[in-house]
Parts: structure tokens; C-alpha cells; sequence
């Protein structure tokens, strides 16, 4: 589905190379239309792994979180999705399937290029909060499991020096925050990872 352009401005999709754009996609960087805005605030939402949205065409979670960010972020003009998997299938089985038929020079290649997008806009000055809402892959393979907990150890890494950051977890209790498609966009001051984050109830 296209993007709701009563939301929308500009979307820019960043896969690493034009001829994988199906295959891997690493940021994606959506403008919201605030005119007359002046902000250039930022919010980052980290996702477990991309489905379809690209450029031109949305999906439900990427419609949900537009929707909430413009109605309920005064400040915010800009969102960023990154994925701690930047591999890209809707379907979980597909996606366990892909993980498997990587070798591991592949899956290292894609994860380090991943990290790489993560410092990067973890550094822009653009950047203001940051949500942490994966979910927590436990109906993935071992694979997947394994290398969401290595994202989330050095997400954990880099964000100890950015203590400029606000940090946020849609559900504190559990150790993976929880994916935000359906929810109702809420903020919430909470402590995670002994930094100030916010909530999504």
C-alpha cells in the first residue's frame, strides 16, 4: 500500500546497493509533511526485521508508527527505522529460512554493514530518542535469536556514551521491548538500562 501523503513528504530507502533492494534493507529514512515546522528532532524506532516497506510502498507497522509519531510527537519532523535483522521477509518461516541459507561470511558482511547504519545515526545530531522495539524473536531460529542478541549487546555498548539520548522501551518488564504494530502510541516515563526512557502502552 502507498504511503498516507496527509503524513508523509519523503521516504528514502538505504539497502546498501540499488541491485539488493529486495533482499536487505538497512535504514529507512521518512520525512513527515509538518509545514511550517522547524524542528528537526528525530525518533528512531529499532525493529526486529524489515518487511516490505520501501520508498513507494508502506506496510502496517511502518503505517502505525507514522501515524502515531505525526499525531502525537510535536517536535519530531523526521523517523528513522532500523532493523537489528536487516534481512527482509514478512514471514517468519521465510525469513528462519534465508537466515539458514546464508553463509556465514554473508551473514557476517550484512551484520557489520548493519552496525555501521546503526552508528551512524546513532551520531547524527539529528537524533533524539531512540525506541527499542524489536520484540523478542522467540518464535525465530536459533540463528536469528543469536544475532538479535548480539545487536542488542552493542546497541547497549554505544549508547552508554550517549547520554543525550532518550532511550525508550515499549514494554520495561521484558528484556527485548515489544513490537508496536496494533498499539496505541503512549508516552510514558520509565528507567531501562539506567537511562530515561519512554513507553509504548
Amino acid at each position: 500500500m502507498s504511503y498516507n501523503q496527509e503524513y508523509v513528504k519523503d521516504v528514502i530507502q538505504n539497502s546498501g546497493n540499488k541491485n539488493i533492494d529486495d533482499v536487505y534493507r538497512y535504514r529507512l529514512d521518512i520525512e513527515l509533511k509538518k509545514d511550517g515546522f522547524e524542528g528537526e528532532e528525530r525518533i528512531v524506532f529499532i525493529l526486529m526485521n524489515p518487511s516490505v516497506a520501501n520508498e513507494k510502498e508502506d506496510d502496517p507497522t511502518t503505517s502505525n508508527i507514522i501515524s502515531n509519531v505525526f499525531k502525537n510527537e510535536s517536535t519530531v519532523k523526521n523517523i528513522v527505522t532500523l532493523n537489528t535483522i536487516p534481512l527482509k521477509e514478512t514471514y517468519k518461516n521465510e525469513l528462519n529460512e534465508k537466515l539458514d541459507n546464508l553463509s556465514n561470511i554473508e551473514i557476517s558482511a550484512m551484520m557489520e554493514s548493519n552496525k555501521e547504519y546503526f552508528r551512524t545515526v546513532f551520531e547524527e545530531e539529528e537524533t533524539t530518542k531512540i525506541v527499542i522495539a524489536t520484540g523478542d524473536g522467540r518464535d525465530r531460529n536459533a540463528k536469528f535469536r543469536e544475532l538479535q542478541a548480539e545487536m542488542y549487546s552493542f546497541m547497549q555498548e554505544i549508547l552508554k556514551e550517549k547520554h543525550q539520548l532518550l532511550v525508550y522501551d515499549i514494554n520495561s518488564i521484558i528484556e527485548y521491548g515489544s513490537h508496536p504494530q496494533g498499539k496505541k502510541y503512549e508516552l510514558k516515563s520509565v528507567r531501562f538500562k539506567n537511562k530515561v526512557v519512554l513507553e509504548l502502552m
